[in-house]
């Protein structure tokens, strides 16, 4: 049971995960990006800085959760 559990979980985070890479794929300047690197390296570094981006909001996420988590207590 702990096992399902822990699987719908991962599977949770992995859905927010890649739902907000997503999104921060849509929220990135790809103009400025390709303006200043040219469009092979602009894509990459795009690319890298979404992932940053999504690390992030996935650190302030558990972050959340976990004060949310200890506060009941």
């Amino acid at each position: 049971m702990l096992g399902v559990a822990a699987g719908v979980a991962v599977g949770g985070v992995v859905a927010i995960g890649v739902g907000d890479f997503g999104h921060n794929l849509i929220d990135e300047n790809w103009g400025a990006d390709i303006q200043q690197h040219g469009v092979a390296m602009g894509v990459v570094d795009g690319v890298g800085n979404s992932a940053v981006k999504t690390g992030k909001d996935l650190g302030h996420m558990a972050s959340s959760v976990w004060h949310g988590i200890t506060s009941i207590f």
